[in-house]
């Protein structure tokens, strides 16, 4: 049996954090170089690259508190284990007998960071042909699922990522955002 500290614990390791924090960054330095490299539209006083440049930015720099926290040995509570804890008897939560939380294995962290980068610069190789809706749904997808979300919420939040990305970039700021396949249909 585990004591009840030890279960408590969140189910993420130091090392899968600095893993994701250390892909991220790198994600995220590279997405803002490439939006640096986009070209200036005439007449716009923020270029097509902006934007991305800065979303690029802000995931280096999550990238790189979460290779802080790896490095610093904290992890944040899991919230199932918390709150698992709180709903056992006294007795149960004093003998240390929670049920265990539910882990993501090492072979999926491996695959989630690898598909990370390689997802990434295959968006960025096929979104000219394939076009941002078809490409970062599918990217959105596999991650999330690699990364164990339920299929419910992960449906949801590509949905509503890639729209609001969408809309937001090609219809408010009028940035040319690669249509693809779906070339005449939107």
């Amino acid at each position: 049996m585990k004591p009840a500290a030890e279960a408590a614990r969140s189910p993420r390791s130091p090392r899968a954090d600095l893993a994701f924090g250390l892909a991220l960054s790198v994600a995220g330095v590279w997405i803002a170089w490439v939006a640096g490299r986009l070209p200036a539209i005439p007449a716009q006083a923020y270029g097509p690259g902006f934007f991305p440049m800065w979303v690029g930015i802000g995931l280096a720099g999550c990238g790189v508190a979460m290779v802080w926290r790896a490095l610093a040995g904290r992890t944040p509570p899991a919230d199932a284990s918390v709150r698992a804890q709180a709903s056992m008897p006294a007795q149960d939560r004093a003998a240390g007998t929670l049920p265990p939380a539910p882990a993501v294995s090492a072979l999926r962290i491996r695959l989630a960071i690898a598909w990370m980068l390689l997802g990434l610069a295959l968006v960025g190789f096929l979104l000219e042909r394939v076009g941002f809706l078809v490409c970062m749904p599918v990217f959105m997808l596999v991650f999330l699922g690699l990364v164990g979300e339920p299929w419910q919420r992960s449906l949801l939040t590509t949905a509503a990522s890639t729209a609001i990305v969408y809309f937001g970039f090609a219809k408010l700021l009028k940035v040319p955002v690669p249509a693809g396949w779906l070339q005449g249909l939107i």
